[in-house]
């Protein structure tokens, strides 16, 4: 379940994603059949699906299909869009993360970064888009940042990372929390 506008929401309810509209300023509900759905986000012009088979698959906000591509060997983890961006993070329960870039004009997605990883991954993007924050079962976090297509690695944790806070405007390094509740600030690359 997630809000793709404040009138408007979509569910995973056996691998259909449907569309409901709370209030009669928008338009109709509708559905899609995505076959064997496993991770999926939402934004005002776009949902994105991550599926079993590796795929991801581009809608639109009315559930048209408009692009698909295979980005893992099995199955999409996590999908998430970059905040300012047609592009995308993902990951997948093979250990493989990566970038892909949306064309709304040609309708296609491609994959524009992949980078291996040890173990089921998450990745999420920071609130401006420029970093990708990256944890695996490792005792590693990463940033990888859009614009320089670099990834740091901040190894040395006391534990699994479980949260990962990239820089920004206000406090330029990076917080790095593990399971054993240590938090470490550590500088930007």
């Amino acid at each position: 379940l997630k809000f793709i506008t404040p009138a408007r929401l979509i569910v995973l309810a056996r691998s259909a994603l449907r569309a409901i509209a709370l209030d009669d300023s928008e338009d109709a509900s509708g559905s899609a059949d995505v076959p064997e759905v496993t991770a999926f986000d939402v934004r005002p012009d776009a949902v994105v699906a991550g599926t079993a088979d590796g795929r991801i698959v581009m809608l639109s906000p009315s559930l048209i299909q408009l692009s698909t591509t295979s980005v893992c060997r099995k199955a999409v983890r996590i999908l998430r869009f970059i905040p300012h961006a047609d592009r995308l993070a993902f990951s997948c329960t093979d250990p493989v993360a990566g970038i892909a870039g949306y064309a709304p004009a040609e309708r296609r997605l491609t994959i524009t970064d992949t980078f291996a990883t040890r173990g089921l991954t998450r990745v999420a993007p920071d609130l401006s888009g420029r970093y990708i924050v990256v944890a695996d079962e490792s005792n590693t976090a990463y940033v990888y940042d859009t614009l320089t297509r670099l990834m740091s690695h901040y190894d040395g944790n006391a534990g699994q990372p479980n949260f990962v806070s990239a820089p920004t405007p206000e406090f330029d390094h990076v917080l790095i929390g593990d399971v054993n509740g240590t938090i470490r600030v550590w500088d930007h690359p």
